[in-house]
This record gives structure tokens, sequence and C-alpha cells, in this order.
């Protein structure tokens, strides 16, 4: 069954094509009844193309011994060889003893021992003067060679080839299903498909990578055919490359498939530039770097186009995303739609609300605010607003997303901290809106592999400049013992010089892992090394009023100390806040540490985080710590978390979906993920200046 140029994979996942009409079941198989089948399918295997990439672990060499080799001659670890039964020896009927046959190859002999019979039919095959060929470990030590358990299969009695090496593929244990009966089912899938297989991957893109078709791949992980084993190693390397390569190639035709059908259905509003818009970058009090300004063209041209902008962009911590959001939501504010601006939490939500009224000013821009604290009257003021036909950027959290909340002329969508929302709730957004643009930001940098594989549909964007006059944050690691000292600078100089401090504890209470808890190590500190200062607290469980109210005190200088959970982790922008102090830090990821360092250094004072180590982090954990001492590179941190973490725990459950790769690694095959995104690209559009993505090449 073909597929159109256009049409993607179904899933925009890895599988096996065949051309027509085959009866791909199980119980085709010789051999195999409804018992067999279903404990395939208890295996997610259902048909003859999942039986062929069910792939071997591993691959044991052996020695091929025709009649008339002398079997001690190399005394191999593992042997194949053909002889002919001289001796059974079958145990009683509710004996222990293990069954023994003797095999004779040309006057050498060796004993096969089974300790569990599969049945008395098996043990019955065994009979006098009958062929038969073995496979398995030998152990030398004995007067007789003997293998425990060996793979066995009866032959005619032609004779043997040559010595030959050969290489047999040990596959996952099926339960119920034996392993040499797995294997003959393999080879049986594989006759019954061969001819059908239909290659996806460009012919071109094969020969430009010296690879070979999916047949040649198959053939060789599964070992079947005859080669030179010399050659097994190399052949497996390229085999698995070229499935590794096609599952990639099929996640990256989706994507590009999709932006082709987005181009098809273009209804996006297009958004221009008008004086309001281009003033207001022009009256800032600031000056944008190169890459808000760079940035910040490249995606005011996408609002303007009809096919909907679909783009990831990430910004180190303190790169001034939020400013080319808001300068964005104002282009398409005067355009006459309405913005969304989503948020994880209150506190980041109501500080972006502040900083769009300020920046808006007097502009006649509408801005209003939408979040778990409204009362049912102003939530239903809001809630009406949106529903006429007047723009305004409402700014708010999970609250937007509601079945109640809807838009009159949803133009454009703003995810912030994107990481933190599921893929389900990026779409419900959307879908109040007639195929409005997506901004989607996040301050967690995200290794560019990662970034193509989940989130292949968007285009990237990347600021990297630091706001002139901002210094790097310092940043030291510190043992447990040194936390008086370390408590008592605090008081006795950051907070004497009218600066402030954010603790940061990995829990709120006692916890099995044995981290320093917040509420006990608050009160310790409020009681002992920081008396005299004003201490506040501020975790997850607080009511949202009562964490805004704490965040509001410490953001207008009313508190000297802030001890908190990760609840701080993201938005929070108080310039003033100079120290950024992390208890038990082994508890942390590196891109959770760089998020925590970057609510300080907001400034133009120097900036210091501390972390501190308890005494039973593991080496792992101190190596991780050392290696966030020595850089403050957001991207170089992201490389080396997701090394550590994998894609999954990198980027949470909801949004590692598209990571979940069978063969492929994001880690080892960036680069070939970089060169399938580009002939996917290639293949769908023809030329890729038509394609609108930012940046495909084939590295």
């Amino acid at each position: 069954m073909g597929a159109s140029k256009n049409a993607p994979p179904s899933g925009g996942r890895f599988g096996l094509v065949v051309r027509g009409d085959l009866d791909l079941t199980l119980g085709q198989l010789a051999g195999f009844g409804p018992k067999s089948v279903a404990k395939l399918e208890s295996r997610g295997v259902t048909s003859l193309l999942d039986l062929l990439t069910l792939f071997p672990n591993r691959y044991e060499r052996t020695l091929f011994y025709p009649r008339g080799a002398h079997l001690e001659a190399e005394r191999p670890e593992h042997i194949v060889f053909r002889g002919v039964v001289t001796s059974v020896r079958k145990p009683q009927r509710g004996s222990r003893q293990p069954l023994e046959v003797i095999v004779s190859c040309d006057g050498e002999r060796v004993v096969l021992v089974w300790f569990h019979i599969p049945g008395s039919r098996f043990a019955d095959g065994f009979q006098r003067g009958r062929a038969l060929e073995v496979a398995g470990a030998v152990d030398w030590s004995r007067s007789l060679g003997r293998i425990v358990h060996p793979r066995t299969r009866w032959v005619g009695e032609e004779p043997a080839g040559p010595t030959s090496v050969r290489w047999e593929p040990i596959y996952p244990a099926v339960e119920g299903v034996a392993a040499k009966r797995l294997r003959a089912a393999i080879v049986e899938a594989f006759g019954l498909v061969e001819d059908a297989l239909v290659d996806v991957v460009p012919p071109t893109s094969l020969a430009d990578l010296q690879l070979g078709t999916i047949r040649d791949a198959l053939a060789a992980l599964h070992a079947i055919g005859e080669r030179d084993a010399s050659d097994h190693e190399p052949a497996c390397a390229r085999a698995r490359t070229r499935i590794v390569y096609e599952e990639l190639y099929t996640l990256q035709r989706t994507f590009a498939s999709q932006r082709m059908l987005s181009r098809a259905t273009a209804r996006a509003p297009q958004c221009a530039r008008r004086a309001v818009g281009r003033s207001l970058a022009r009256d800032l009090p600031f000056a944008l770097t190169s890459d808000q300004r760079n940035t910040l063209s490249m995606l005011a041209d996408g609002l303007s186009r009809p096919v909907a902008m679909r783009c990831l962009l990430q910004g180190d911590v303190g790169s001034g995303k939020t400013i080319v959001a808001l300068l964005l939501a104002a282009i398409a504010l005067e355009s006459g739609v309405q913005v969304a601006l989503l948020a994880p939490t209150e506190v980041l939500a109501r500080q972006h609300f502040d900083t769009a009224r300020k920046l808006y000013g007097d502009r006649g821009m509408a801005v209003r605010y939408l979040g778990g604290s409204l009362s049912s009257a102003e939530r239903r003021s809001v809630s009406d607003s949106l529903a006429s036909d007047e723009p305004m950027l409402v700014i708010g959290t999970h609250a937007l997303c509601s079945t109640d909340v809807t838009f009159a002329n949803l133009g454009f969508v703003i995810i912030d901290e994107q990481h933190k929302f599921g893929v389900d709730q990026r779409e419900d957004l959307l879908a109040k809106g007639v195929d409005p643009h997506l901004l989607a930001m996040t301050a967690t940098p995200i290794p560019r592999s990662l970034a193509h594989a989940v989130f292949g549909d968007l285009d990237l964007a990347v600021l990297r400049e630091r706001p002139p006059g901002r210094e790097p944050v310092r940043t030291y690691l510190r043992d447990r013992g040194s936390r008086p000292a370390l408590y008592e600078w605090i008081a006795d100089t950051v907070v004497a010089k009218g600066q402030q401090a954010f603790i940061v504890f990995p829990a709120i209470e006692d916890d099995a892992r044995g981290f320093r808890p917040l509420l006990a190590g608050s009160e310790e500190l409020a009681n002992g090394w920081l008396r005299g200062c004003r201490v506040g607290v501020l975790h997850g469980q607080m009511g949202g009023e009562d964490k805004l109210a704490v965040m509001k005190r410490f953001a207008e200088g009313a508190l000297d100390v802030l001890c908190a959970t990760t609840v701080v982790e993201v938005g929070v922008d108080v310039s003033n806040a100079t120290v950024m102090v992390i208890e038990s830090a082994e508890a942390f990821g590196l891109s959770q540490l760089h998020q925590l360092r970057g609510r300080v250094g907001r400034g133009h004072v120097l900036s210091r985080c501390v972390l501190v180590c308890g005494d039973g982090a593991s080496a792992s954990a101190r190596d991780r710590l050392q290696f966030f001492e020595s850089t403050d590179d957001g991207f170089e941190l992201a490389e080396r978390d997701l090394v550590v973490r994998g894609p999954g725990e990198f980027l949470g459950a909801r949004q590692s979906g598209a990571a979940e790769f069978r063969f492929a690694d994001l880690v080892r095959d960036a680069e070939l993920l970089a060169r399938a995104r580009f002939d996917a690209y290639l293949e769908v559009f023809g030329d890729l200046g038509a394609s609108g993505v930012g940046a495909v090449s084939k590295r």
C-alpha cells in the first residue's frame, strides 16, 4: 500500500510498509496457534511486520564445523556443528535427572544436556542415527565437550559446507514461545513479505548516505541469508543506521506534511506593523539587543502572512523574550484581533499583566487578566469582553483553556514556559480561534535535536544575548559545613547593603529523600543566622492570593529574604535580588538549577548563586553540580542534561511523546536527525525555499 508524495506515514512513527493486500496475520505462521499468537500480542507484536521489528538483543559468534572436522581444534566458546545422535539417556518419570544426548561428529563426541525437558515429545525426538545441527556454549573441561540447553535443528544427511563463522541472533524472551520457534517465525515472516517491502525513504537519500534498502537492513539484523561473517558487525551497524534514519525521516515527513497542509488551508489573520507597533519599540526606555531586533523582525513578518506562524522562541534566562512577545502582541492588537497569553502560574501571569499595562500605557490597547483567583463576577466580566469583537490582550493561567471561555476573534496565541503545558492544552487554546498564529516561549534551552524531534512542527528562534549591562551570575558550590558563614554573610553584607536574597528548598516538609525542608529550614534561619532580617515564605500549597501577597512584598522590598520552593523557578523578576542560595542542590536537575539561578542577576549589581550540597550526595550528583558551577551557558547545560536524563525526563511526560523513539537516540543521532529533517522537507516541498522553515540544513 503506497502513499502519495505529501501524505504522512500513519502516526508519524516508524513502521514497515508493504505493497498490495498481503495477509499479515500471525496465525498463518507454521505451528503458530491461538495461544502462541496471544503470547506475541501481549508483547505488542500483532502482525508479521511487528515481528520483523523485534530485533535481536545481541548475537553469539559461533564456529560451524562440518563432518570430518576436529571439534576440539580451536575449543571455541560457542560452536555450531552437525552430527549424529549416538546415545540417549532419558530420565525416569518423576526423576530430577537431566535428559542427556550424545552426538558424534567424525568420532568426536559432545554431550547435550537439558535439565528442564520441554515435554515428552521433545525427548522422544532424539533417536540413534538421526542427524541434527547443534549450537551452543561448550564446556571443554570434562572428558566430553558438554553443552547445556543447546539449540538444535533436525537436518538431512547432506554434508555440510566448509568450516566457517556464524552469528546467531539472540532475541528478547517471549514467555510461552521457545527461542528456536521465535527465530523460525521471524525467518518465515521475512520470506512472506520481503518482495513487497516498500522503501519510504527517497532513493537519493539512501545513495547519498550509503545505506541499503529496508529489505537489506532487516536481513542483516536478523542474520538471514548467506554473507561473509567478517562483515557481520559493519553490516549490522549500517542496518541500524538505516532503521534509525527511517524512523527520524518518518517523523520529520509528518511535520513537513502538516506544514504543507497549513499552507493549503491558510486562514490566519494578516497582522502588519502599523504606527503604534513601530512606536512602541522605538520608545522603549532601553535598547533592544541585536538578537531581539532580528527575532522581532522575523516574527513580525510571520504575523503578516496568511499562513499561521508557528514558532518556538528559546531564550536563556534574562534574554528578554517577554518584551519581544508583548511587542508582537501590540502588532496583532493594532490589526484588530484578540491575543491570549498563557502562563503557568498566577505569579508569572500577574507579572506579565503589570508589564503589559506599563508598556502599552495610554496607547488605547486593552489588557485584561484571567486567573483562578478572580471572583465569579470578575471572571464573567472578562469572558463577556472576549466574547465581543473588541481587540484585547488577555493574560492568564489555565483558566484561558476552560470550555466556558470563548473568543470572538482570537488571532494570536502566546504560551510562556511552554514546557509547563501539555500539547493538548496548546491545541485546546488554538482551537478557540480560526487558525491563529502561535508563539511558544521557553527559558529552558532545548537542544536543537530534541526541539526538532518534539517541536518539529514549529520554527525555532533563539535569543542568546544578554541585555546591556547585565553581568554573568557567579556560581559557587559549597558543602553544608559552610552554611553558618554563608548565612552570616547574607545578613551582615547582602541585607545590610539593602539587597535581597532567595533561599530555595527542594521540599515543603520532610520527605523520604532526606533533603532539607522549607518550613523547618526557614524557621531555623529566621530564628538563627537571619535573625533581624525580614524573612518570607512561599510555596505551592499556599492560596493564590497569599502567594501574590508574599511576592508583592518581596518585589516592593518589604522582605529581605524569600525562602521558597521551586514556585519561584519561572517568571519572578526582582532586580534588587542579588543572591540565590539553593539548599540540597543535588535534588535538582541542571535545567532547573539554571532557571533558579536566573532569578538573580537581573539588575546591574554583581549577583551570586550558591549551591549547598548535602553530605549524602552521590559522586555523580557532585559531578553534575561542579559542571553547573563551571558554566552559565543554558544551551551547554541543556545538552549535558539531555545526555544525563534523556528526553522524556528532560521535558516531562506531557511534552516528551514525540521523543519516545523505538530505535533512535537523540543524543547519539543528532546529526542523522538534521539530515532526515532536510530530506523530508525537500521531498515534501521540492524547494526548501517554499517550506517556510527558518533553517533546514543537512547538518
